[in-house]
Formats: C-alpha cells, structure tokens, sequence
C-alpha cells in the first residue's frame, strides 16, 4: 500500500525540481528588448498588450506557489488546482498582512540565515516589502485583465503618455503621476437575472516599473526552487538571486497605477 505522505512529499520535491522558472525572466528581458528597440506605436502596443498580460501571469504564479510554501505539501494540491476566485481570495487574506509578507521575504528573498550578513538589510527589506505589496494590489487589481486576455483576447494597447492631475476648490491643478503606456481593457458583470453590464477599463502604468516588479516575481520564484529541491544540502550552500535597484531615482518617478472604468452597454439575456 502506498504511503500518502511519502507520495505527497516525493511529488512536492518533483514537482519543484521540474520547474522552469528562468524561462520567464528570459520572456520579460525579451518585451523589454523589443519596446527599447521598436520605433512603431502599432507593435509597440502589441508587446505592451505581452507585458502586462506576462506579469500578470507571473504574479498569478507567484500568488499560487505563496500559498504552497506556506503550507509545503500539506497545500500543493490545493494550491495547484485552484480556481481564479480562490487566488483572490488568498491575496484579500494575506496583502495587508506585513508579518507574512516578511515571512516570505526572509525565506525567499534574502535567506533565514544570510540575512543577517546583508548591508543595509532592512532598507532593502523595505523595499522589497513595497514592491511585493504592489504586485499583490496589482493582481488583486486587475486579475480580470488577465481573464479578458485569456478568454476573447479583448485587450488593447496605447504607447501615449498621459498625466493625471488633481483640481483644487479654485480650479488650479498639479499633477499627480505621469505614465507612458495604458491598457483598455472590457468586462461584463451581472446586474440581475436578465442583464449584464458592459464596462471598459482602463489602465495606465508606466511600462519599466511593470518590468523591474517582474524581475523580483522570477527571482522570488527562482529561490523558492532552490531552497525546496535543495534537500539534505546545508542550507547555507544554496545560492540564491538577489534583486537590488540600480536605478532608484527611475523607481520613485514611475510609481503608481492609474485605473479608470465605466459602463458603456447593457446586454440583454433573452
């Protein structure tokens, strides 16, 4: 008769040891050769389309194998075979929680036992805690960008650059965060029994902060298969990647998302 436990783990440890999680960061160098390179507005718009929907992705994936390593095998199962809304849900649960957050970055970031020997520590400790609490926001986000690309492919794409201002009381305005690329995107959601409403959405970002956040996502995943398939090696000869800003100021000038919606036709269920 077959152990569960021990098929359970020996899959756990096979299933991380099959991974190819380099293959990502090698798709998203490539977009971001491609939007560098391309002098176009019309296929420039088309990777731009590729980029989000490849983060989005990632973050997905990064989402789903959070929920694993925080449970090992005990949630491998359900981690992998988990529906769309249970995603969510785990991010509803767990973006606002810093401890968690923290958990993670310590493991799977810097490493429970090298940390210590890290120059400057906890100012990157803060910053990656930032960066991850914005791709969780992201996805929690704009999760049904991902499904419109997915199913019907109702995405497109825009390189114009857009500044988004606020108006004081005396009708003077200041900007607010200037982006350089924007999604539209469409859904539909219930009103009742026989309608449904339409809505476009709109997404603004500036595109080499969606680049930079992807980069830490393959990292993430990178060490979480080495520090997993790494059984019975003394955990301080695992090597894992450490992702630092090279270009901080480039960083705290590209922040922010901009997100708009509204309602544009009502369908009718005959």
């Amino acid at each position: 008769m077959v152990d569960q436990d021990n098929a359970l783990q020996d899959f756990f440890y096979e299933y991380y040891s099959q991974q190819d999680f380099s293959g990502w960061l090698k798709r998203i160098e490539h977009i971001a050769d491609k939007l560098q390179k391309l002098k176009t507005d019309k296929t420039k718009r088309r990777h731009l389309i590729e980029l989000y929907a490849t983060y989005m992705q990632l973050s997905e994936i990064l989402m789903i194998n959070m929920m694993i390593v925080a449970g090992r095998e005990n949630t491998i199962l359900e981690g992998m075979f988990s529906r769309s809304d249970e995603i969510l849900d785990f991010v509803k649960k767990t973006e606002n929680s810093l401890q968690f957050k923290k958990w993670i970055l310590e493991h799977y970031a810097f490493g429970i036992n090298e940390k210590e020997s890290i120059k400057n520590y906890q100012n990157k400790l803060d910053e990656h805690l930032s960066i991850l609490s914005e791709v969780m926001s992201d996805y929690n986000l704009d999760a049904q960008f991902l499904n419109a690309y997915k199913h019907g492919f109702r995405v497109r794409g825009n390189t114009n650059e857009s500044v988004y201002t606020v108006r004081t009381s005396d009708g003077q305005s200041f900007p607010l965060a200037k982006f350089d690329s924007s999604l539209t995107y469409y859904t539909r959601e219930k009103k009742d029994s026989k309608h449904f409403v339409i809505y476009e959405n709109t997404l603004a970002f500036n595109h080499a902060r969606v680049i930079i956040k992807s980069m830490l996502i393959s990292s993430l995943l990178e060490n979480m298969q080495k520090i997993i398939t790494a059984q019975g090696t003394k955990e301080n000869e695992v090597l894992l990647t450490h992702f630092y800003f090279s270009n901080k100021e480039m960083w705290n000038r590209s922040y922010g998302n901009g997100r708009f919606k509204s309602d544009i036709l009502m369908q009718v269920k005959k």
